[in-house]
């Protein structure tokens, strides 16, 4: 009985690695995109996901990085490995364009 519970217990596994290993990884492009949603978020809702360019994203096991350039400035954020909880601080102000 307890070798017949060890073979469905390891056949278990076996399918749940297989499953985890066909699941689809997240390109560049998606954690482009997470990061750019994570922007918007954070700055609010007068701001379109159109006007926030992000760059040099980095995801780890536990935490998200990139830069992000708005209309305001160009800003550093981070967050959690889901692109969540974001939080920016400006790195670059832009300058305002005189209009005569």
């Amino acid at each position: 009985m307890f070798s017949r519970n060890l073979k469905a217990a390891g056949a278990a596994l076996i399918v749940a690695g297989v499953a985890a290993a066909c699941a689809p990884t997240q390109t560049d492009t998606d954690y482009s995109e997470q990061a750019q949603a994570a922007t918007v978020a954070f700055l609010g809702e007068d701001v379109s996901a159109g006007s926030v360019q992000v760059s040099d994203v980095t995801r780890t096991v536990s935490s998200s990085s990139w830069r992000a350039e708005t209309a305001a400035g160009v800003l550093n954020c981070t967050a959690n490995e889901k692109f969540q909880l974001a939080d920016c601080q400006v790195a670059v102000v832009q300058e305002a364009s005189n209009v005569d």
